[in-house]
């Protein structure tokens, strides 16, 4: 979960407050340093993951295909940009979090608009 937040915050997603429940609140419309409020940024969905992965596959990522001694096809992806290692230990959606913070200072502008568009 920490990349993903640190992409979030890379990209200037804002996040949104809500209630905890913590509190009683009437109308929830406390200042933003009331201990009712929690950061939440919007998830980081399948849908969002998959259109990072398109944005970044044909320009940093090359695919491989091959044939294990059993027959089965694998793939394989590895980054053609960078000195770095990412994702192990981690899930799919921390990887890739991973992989877009480490390319950040890399990216133009108008990649990083896209991604913070995607984020939203």
């Amino acid at each position: 979960m920490i990349e993903i937040i640190k992409l979030y915050r890379l990209a200037g997603v804002k996040y949104t407050t809500k209630c905890s429940g913590l509190i009683h609140c009437e109308d929830c419309e406390h200042s933003e340093e009331s201990n009712c409020y929690n950061k939440y940024y919007t998830p980081f969905t399948a849908e969002k993951q998959i259109e990072l992965f398109k944005m970044f596959c044909n320009r940093y990522l090359e695919v491989s295909q091959f044939l294990k001694g059993n027959g089965d096809l694998c793939f394989g992806i590895k980054a053609t940009v960078g000195d770095f290692a990412v994702g192990f230990n981690k899930d799919f959606a921390e990887c890739l979090a991973d992989f877009v913070n480490c390319l950040w200072q890399d990216l133009t502008k108008e990649e990083r608009n896209k991604v913070r568009k995607i984020l939203k």
